[in-house]
């Protein structure tokens, strides 16, 4: 078996991983895949949703932005590296009254939407649904 089909292999076991809600298992995985074949923008944008379930945004963010530049136009990666970015942008700090009667909501809303498309923002749902990670598989 060639170094490109060992990769693939990692990268299946840690799709299938992800669908049944074991990151640390998926991302193990998906790590051999990368380091066999740094190419797999697959395996990258994969690894990089089991960052962003994990809550690791910044790592997640890396590893979409190595899917991209293998793949520019890949809309899983591009899709997912938008939603990563609001995520972060929601943990900043003063966001936690959000919603709460302040003016602080509509700025928050405007600052989501510039980073993001209708699309991204029904990624952004699948993300929030671990249950429904299966939108995101490449």
């Amino acid at each position: 078996m060639d170094g490109v089909s060992l990769a693939n292999e990692f990268a299946n076991l840690g799709s299938v991983l992800i669908f049944f809600n074991r990151l640390l298992d998926a991302m193990q995985a998906l790590r051999k895949a990368v380091e066999i074949d740094p190419n797999s923008f697959h395996a990258w944008t994969n690894l990089a949703v089991c960052c962003q379930v994990m809550g690791d945004l910044d790592e997640a963010i890396a590893n979409y932005q190595k899917a991209l530049a293998i793949q520019s136009n890949f809309q899983q990666a591009l899709d997912g590296l938008k939603s990563a970015r609001s995520y972060r942008l929601m943990q900043e700090p003063g966001l936690q009254n959000v919603g709460k009667p302040n003016g602080t909501s509509r700025d928050v809303v405007s600052r989501f939407m510039d980073v993001n498309t209708p699309n991204s923002i029904t990624l952004h749902m699948c993300f929030v649904h671990q249950n429904m990670l299966s939108h995101v598989f490449c």
